[in-house]
């Protein structure tokens, strides 16, 4: 009778990683969300990731850029982020920042792809010696501010 188990708990182990490999690549991630990213970054690299509550969260550089991605556990993807320069900034969110935001500095900017729309989301600081909390403002891919990202996103 013992001389059955082993090679019972062996096949069994042997059937146990065989199945892993179908679900998991080498990086981890399982292989629809794998999939989701090599479709939008094929030259990914550096890649590392963290599980979030319903999400992968994934740090890349693609063709010299850093990216954030965000791709649900079903392999959708939810959200692609890029750190952009003040400078690459439509001019008419540039002066709607200026005009209702006098006292703020612009502190980051990126340009996300969020469930298939594209916007700009801007981190503003109050200056130096300026009342005021930090806040991050949204505006469309057009320049047209939408509110700040809890009141766009529902974070």
């Amino acid at each position: 009778m013992h001389r059955f188990i082993l090679p019972f708990i062996l096949s069994l182990v042997f059937i146990a990683c065989q199945e892993s490999k179908k679900t998991q690549t080498n990086s981890g991630l399982p292989l629809n969300v794998e999939a989701t990213l090599k479709h939008e970054f094929p030259n990914a690299v550096e890649i590392e990731w963290e599980k979030k509550n319903k999400h992968y969260e994934v740090d890349l550089i693609s063709e010299g850029e850093s990216f954030e991605v965000d791709i649900l556990f079903n392999g959708d993807l939810r959200k692609i982020e890029k750190k952009i320069n003040v400078d690459d900034l439509p001019n008419i969110i540039l002066n709607h920042v200026n005009l209702n935001y006098p006292g703020y500095s612009i502190e980051e900017v990126e340009f996300l792809k969020y469930n298939g729309n594209s916007f700009y989301e801007l981190e503003i600081e109050p200056k130096h010696g300026v009342d005021g909390e930090d806040m991050e403002i949204v505006f469309s891919k057009e320049g047209l501010y939408l509110g700040t990202e809890r009141e766009v996103f529902n974070n």
